[in-house]
C-alpha cells in the first residue's frame, strides 16, 4: 500500500506554513535516513546533477527516506532532455523528479506521460510570499 502523499497535498492546498526542505548530496543512505526523520522537513532532494549519485545510490537513499520518515523524496535528474533517466528514477520508486529549467521542454512518450499521471514537475517547491 502506498503511503499518503502529504507533500503533494500541501502543495495543492498552499499550506500557510510553507514547505521546508533540504538537499541530500552526500550520496549516503544513512545521512538521507537521518534527514528524513527531521519533523520540520517536508521534502528532501536527492541530487543526481551536482552530486555523484548513480541509480543504485538513489535507490538506497529512496529506501532510506521511506523507511523512517514522512519526508517526500524528490530526485533531481542530471539531464532534462533524456526521458530515459526520468523513467528510470520513477521506476526506482521516486514519486517526484525535477530537473534544471531548460528552454527545450522534456517530451515523454504518451504512455509514460499517462503513467506519471501529473506527478512530474520541474519545480516542486514554491517561493515564500
Amino acid at each position: 500500500m502506498l503511503r499518503p502523499n502529504t507533500f503533494k497535498r500541501a502543495l495543492l492546498t498552499r499550506e500557510p506554513r510553507g514547505l521546508l526542505g533540504v538537499w541530500a548530496s552526500a550520496c549516503c543512505p544513512q545521512v538521507t535516513e537521518l534527514l528524513s526523520t527531521v519533523r520540520m522537513l517536508s521534502w528532501l532532494t536527492i541530487d543526481m546533477e551536482h552530486a555523484p549519485n548513480t541509480l543504485p545510490s538513489v535507490l538506497t537513499q529512496l529506501q532510506a527516506s521511506q523507511a523512517m520518515g514522512t519526508v517526500e523524496a524528490v530526485v533531481r535528474v542530471p539531464v532534462a532532455t533524456d526521458p530515459v533517466i526520468v523513467k528510470r528514477v520513477l521506476d526506482l520508486g521516486a514519486r517526484r523528479a525535477r530537473w534544471h529549467s531548460n528552454p527545450r521542454p522534456l517530451r515523454l512518450p504518451r504512455a509514460a506521460a499517462d503513467e506519471c499521471n501529473g506527478t512530474l514537475s520541474t519545480h516542486v517547491s514554491r517561493q515564500a510570499p
